[in-house]
């Protein structure tokens, strides 16, 4: 799996547990914090990815890199 791919892996998993952990916050206490620790543990994922990109000096060819769109 390439670096984009993670990236956007991690992301989109993030946001679809967000979504949710959101859904149940007041319906089902129990799943909400099922859904919200797996938007944690992803986020967390996505961050560890984002910064090895980051530090690696692989982010300035990245899609995800703020002077790419600039």
């Amino acid at each position: 799996m390439g670096k984009e791919n993670k990236l956007k892996y991690y992301l989109d998993k993030a946001n679809l547990y967000f979504l949710l952990a959101k859904k149940y916050e007041y319906v089902d206490p129990a799943r909400h914090i099922h859904y919200y620790q797996k938007h944690l543990y992803h986020v967390q994922k996505l961050e560890y990815y984002y910064m090895k990109y980051h530090d690696s000096g692989d982010w300035k060819d990245s899609m995800y890199s703020y002077e790419s769109n600039t």
